[in-house]
């Protein structure tokens, strides 16, 4: 080759190099400028922002998994499927990205895909379980969460008690964690995984309860309140329990101390959440069930709360079944000499 040709090569060289760059720059400024319509909410700018970047250097996973997710709030489930699979192609090790395209294929009603990518996802769960690291955490303990959901509604009950057991198992480390500040991208996993724990909680709870095992569900509950942070909701659903198994007592006695210890636990939840219409109506509800010796140092406190649940949710016309239901209550108690 002469000099001349090895020059030529050379510049050719160097502005295909340059072109390279500029081309890698305007995919990187188009992402993130994608990522902040994404944080933003705004889905159809964001893809539009991505659809630039892979079109200008499409090689980048994170490219491709942002515009999945993207298509995947809009709705545009095969789209978005479609753009998450490649994300996996460019680099399969990620959690987050097989938990998103899960959700895809449950949408497109692909149930054994659906739970092909979330068992890869809930195979990357770190062990042990190391609180101080959430975010190595967390997209796998929400595959097994989801994996229990979609066994419950396939009717698998073992299935979604594994499921359900497992999430636990993945998230209760965190509930010791000291709260930080929410703004902050680790304060507010850490957030998310104790919710996710209590939340795996109450659907073990009402799994057993569902399948007529009150007493499994019971102690779940029980360990859950045990868990620093527990939740209103955790006692509410206890208490629904407890009201559960006095209306399959058979001894009055024995009807009337389950009662008491029903609105014993939504009072509970009503120390946490001063206005929860659920624990309102059931402590109103359960106070009104006790027997008329039994529930008369209680009815006017039945009373009282069954009126604040009708008026907190009256003007909304929310629950109108329980709300009708309350009403009638309210009436027997108020006609009792």
């Amino acid at each position: 080759m002469s000099m001349t040709s090895r020059i030529a090569a050379i510049v050719a060289y160097a502005f295909l190099g340059a072109a390279c760059s500029q081309s890698k720059r305007e995919a990187v400024e188009a992402n993130n400028r994608a990522v902040k319509w994404l944080k933003e909410q705004k889905y159809e700018a964001a893809a539009g922002e991505l659809r630039k970047a892979i079109q200008a250097d499409g090689s980048v996973a994170s490219f491709h998994a942002n515009l999945g997710f993207a298509l995947r709030e809009l709705r545009r489930f095969d789209e978005a499927s479609a753009s998450l699979e490649t994300a996996l192609r460019l680099a399969s090790a990620n959690a987050e990205v097989e938990v998103q395209l899960g959700a895809c294929y449950r949408e497109l009603g692909k149930r054994d895909l659906s739970r092909r990518a979330w068992e890869s996802a809930a195979r990357r769960l770190p062990q042990p379980i190391d609180p101080w690291n959430p975010a190595a955490v967390f997209w796998s303990a929400r595959a097994l969460e989801r994996l229990g959901e979609l066994a419950r509604e396939e009717d698998d009950p073992e299935g979604a008690r594994l499921g359900y057991e497992r999430a636990i198992r993945a998230t209760v480390p965190f509930l010791s964690r000291p709260a930080l500040a929410s703004a902050s991208a680790e304060g507010r996993l850490i957030d998310d995984l104790k919710e996710m724990a209590m939340r795996n909680y109450q659907r073990l709870a009402w799994l057993y309860a569902d399948h007529g095992d009150l007493v499994s569900a019971r102690g779940v509950l029980e360990n859950a309140i045990a868990s620093p942070g527990n939740r209103a909701y955790v006692h509410a659903t206890l208490g629904y329990v407890h009201a559960t198994e006095a209306l399959g007592a058979s001894v009055a006695s024995e009807k009337d101390a389950l009662f008491l210890r029903a609105a014993a636990a939504y009072r509970q939840a009503l120390e946490i959440q001063s206005n929860d219409p659920i624990a309102l109506f059931g402590v109103g509800m359960s106070l009104a069930a006790l027997s008329p010796k039994a529930g008369e140092p209680h009815r006017d406190e039945a009373k009282r709360v069954l009126r604040k649940f009708i008026q907190s949710l009256e003007s909304t016309r929310a629950d109108s079944v329980r709300v009708e239901i309350a009403r009638t209550r309210l009436a027997e108690l108020s006609s009792r000499p």
